[in-house]
């Protein structure tokens, strides 16, 4: 097998011109991962109370 059968162009690096992020690109990135921390942080809290499948099943629902 020769390396060129796992040359994918869209893993390779990409130079500073074609990086392109926008501010809303940005503020959707924060956004997710604001929301994210958000959802851990509460989920932890309320674990003592709730039993193990209680926390799968939603979790499963939401995705």
């Amino acid at each position: 097998m020769s390396s060129k059968e796992y040359d994918n162009p869209e893993l390779r690096p990409t130079t500073a011109k074609e990086r392109d992020l926008s501010f809303w690109d940005y503020t959707l990135l924060w956004a997710g991962m604001t929301i994210n921390l958000g959802g851990f942080s509460v989920g932890g809290q309320l674990y003592p109370n709730m039993t193990p499948v209680s926390i799968i099943f939603p979790v499963v629902v939401a995705y």
